[in-house]
């Protein structure tokens, strides 16, 4: 039925009773079935209908998928093609990639999988097909079409998928469509090496489906510093994972990081941050953070992820808690600071105004504001409150506090900023103002004149 390589063969002697194996299991019964035992690494490939779908569904989530599925026209797409042409699915889809920490072969064509760490092993791939054949079971029971209708992301299909379990079961002995299922475990002894490359298989898999730079970096470990940093009502709305729903980029937060990481990175990795790529490029801020994290000095491998081991990052990452609060207080008061040195912020073309009335909201805390404007004008400004930061030993801390500082000294930081800043060197474009180096520089030594001058309240 398949085309198979040399070392991929029918195996029926595999399905005999084995040791058990302990965890979270699920036993899979397959319709049609091949075996691959060649290498550190097991494959089974084969065919299962919808009742074993629905065990699936039941035992895995799509946590060890790199990106968050999403309803769009490709689940669309799935569902029509089980709609119109069931006994066809099996040949037009790549079906769903399972990676289990180990495999007990049974009789009749049957498997267990063993489940370790679900963050990790489950499913690696197809999580659009999961999602869409999930959907395609619901139809036919759900009371409401609105509450399929309702479901966007993975994550909202768990109680209605829960509330109908019987009837999903039921309705799933009446399918007729097959699907392909890939299953990865460990041959005995290799268990160290599977789990080291189940992530590098996972983003090989996935690369058709342009895997983000971010999502890798979330699910090698990346960001978990940066969760464990962030306030927690700005941590819940970060799209940590492609299409995962969140509002907030993971990208925009890793750019912050790069601030108060910008004191200590040169000395703890060699690698230099330019401090314009915190507004002009996203893309390779993710790529510089991964590269620090990456370094030896910095993380070690555990697993398939790496765990930070360098205090001297972590304390300089603790101070992301403060700079989304930070940033939303400079996008507000930015505008009043602007016209208290010269009257007609509003007036820049590329500046949105309501006179007296806040309509807009803040990237981060959602906090009203009468105005919206591109950050470009402000990132400097950000970028200079690395001058109210001390670094001793292994210490990275406020020295000043930073919420204090802003309400004392915006107002003159900005006065002279507006003027050969904003207005001299960029002539109002804010593309200028946020790719120029000078205009980073200009901020850095404004703030640490304030500095100076007496701050505010001291943090020592």
């Amino acid at each position: 039925m398949f085309a198979l390589a040399p070392a991929m063969r029918r195996h029926p002697s595999i399905f005999s009773e084995g040791e058990p194996v302990s965890g979270k299991s699920l036993i899979l019964r397959f319709d049609d079935v091949l075996h691959q035992d060649s290498y550190s690494i097991q494959r089974l490939y084969g065919l299962i209908n919808a009742t074993n779908f629905v065990k699936l569904v039941a035992a895995l989530d799509l946590r060890a998928d790199p990106r968050e599925s999403k309803t769009g026209p490709v689940t669309d797409d799935i569902r029509e093609s089980l709609e119109r042409t069931p006994d066809l699915f099996q040949f037009k889809s790549k079906g769903i990639l399972v990676a289990a920490g180990a495999c007990r072969h049974l009789e009749r064509q049957r498997c267990e999988l063993k489940f370790n760490d679900l963050e990790i092993e489950g499913v690696l791939d197809g999580g659009h097909n999961t999602l869409a054949l999930a959907l395609f079971l619901l139809d036919q029971v759900v009371e409401h079409p609105r509450e399929v209708k309702l479901i966007k992301i993975w994550s909202d299909l768990s109680p209605v998928w829960e509330r109908y379990s019987d009837e999903v079961q039921e309705v799933a002995r009446e399918q007729e469509f097959l699907i392909p299922v890939e299953v990865l475990y460990p041959t005995d002894g290799c268990e160290e090496e599977f789990i080291s490359n189940i992530l590098e298989i996972a983003q090989a898999r996935n690369n058709n489906a342009q895997l983000t730079a971010e999502t890798k970096a979330h699910k090698a470990g990346y960001y978990d510093v940066l969760k464990e940093c962030l306030d927690p009502r700005v941590a819940d709305l970060v799209e940590w994972k492609t299409n995962d729903g969140g509002k907030i980029k993971s990208k925009d937060l890793v750019a912050l990081a790069l601030i108060p990481l910008s004191l200590v990175s040169r000395e703890e990795t060699g690698i230099e941050i330019n401090p314009t790529l915190i507004y002009s490029s996203k893309g390779n801020c993710v790529r510089l953070f991964s590269e620090i994290f990456e370094h030896e000095n910095v993380s070690v491998a555990d697993g398939p992820v790496r765990r930070l081991v360098n205090e001297r990052v972590r304390n300089a990452l603790s101070l992301l808690r403060d700079l989304p609060r930070l940033y939303d207080l400079i996008y507000r008061k930015f505008p009043t600071a602007y016209n208290h040195a010269s009257p007609g912020f509003g007036r820049i073309q590329c500046v949105k105004h309501k006179e007296g009335k806040p309509v807009f909201r803040t990237k981060y805390y959602g906090e009203k504001t009468g105005y919206r404007y591109p950050d470009g004008f402000i990132m400097p400004l950000l970028y200079g409150l690395r001058e109210l930061i001390s670094v001793s030993g292994d210490n990275v801390t406020w020295h000043v506090d930073p919420f204090q500082f802003l309400d004392k000294w915006l107002d003159e930081i900005v006065e002279p900023y507006r003027e050969f800043v904003i207005v001299m060197a960029a002539s109002y474009d804010p593309q200028k103002v946020g790719k120029t180096h000078a205009s980073y520089k200009f901020a850095a030594k404004e703030f640490a004149t304030a500095v100076q001058k007496g701050g505010a309240k001291q943090l020592f």
